[in-house]
């Protein structure tokens, strides 16, 4: 699908130093407000993309594909991907890259949009399904166990450019990693 020019951001916004790219992918980070962050505390972030693209090539796959599955996801409005269950998150806002190079909506676009897909593993028992649809303000500490456990996997907006620009999948200690193994089975991809 290729690089969204409509999304560019329309300021300029200095590139973050190495320093100032790995506090802002930390949890916590004053400017990012994210409570799990992309990496975890103690995660090194180019270690990580080098065995992510080690998985990657074991897996026969490629960033493009990745990031085109999950935009995939974003332009159906399907129900279900490979059995697994698709539940859809409005917001009006995502957060910017942390790369400070892009973001999935323009600043002074305000209608509610998808910013997140839950993907519910067919195989996850019926009683946490459940709870899935009939809770629309689960915690977040509900989606780390859903995690977890593998009976789910987490889509934002924002994941298609962290992978196809910047290789990066995210960190272990957040829910929102695409672990690559994962997504295989959730989004049928072999």
């Amino acid at each position: 699908m290729g690089r969204n020019l409509q999304n560019e951001l329309p300021f300029s916004m200095p590139r973050p130093s190495k320093n100032e790219l790995l506090k802002r992918l930390r949890p916590n980070h004053p400017d990012e407000q994210l409570r799990f962050g992309y990496l975890g505390a103690n995660e090194d972030l180019y270690q990580l993309i080098e065995k992510d693209r080690e998985t990657i090539k074991r897996l026969n796959l490629s960033y493009e594909e990745l990031a085109s599955a999950i935009e995939r996801l974003f332009q159906t409005d399907d129900e279900h991907v490979c059995g697994n269950r698709i539940f859809r998150e409005y917001y009006i806002h995502s957060p910017v890259c942390p790369w400070g190079d892009f973001c999935t909506t323009g600043p002074f676009g305000l209608s509610l949009k998808v910013t997140q897909i839950f993907v519910v593993n067919k195989d996850c028992p019926e009683g946490v399904k459940t709870r899935f649809v009939q809770n629309s303000t689960i915690p977040l500490d509900y989606y780390t166990m859903l995690v977890k456990y593998d009976w789910a996997m987490i889509f934002s907006d924002l994941h298609p450019h962290l992978i196809r620009e910047h290789h990066f999948l995210e960190g272990h200690e957040t829910p929102y990693r695409i672990d690559p193994e994962r997504a295989v089975r959730y989004l049928g991809l072999s």
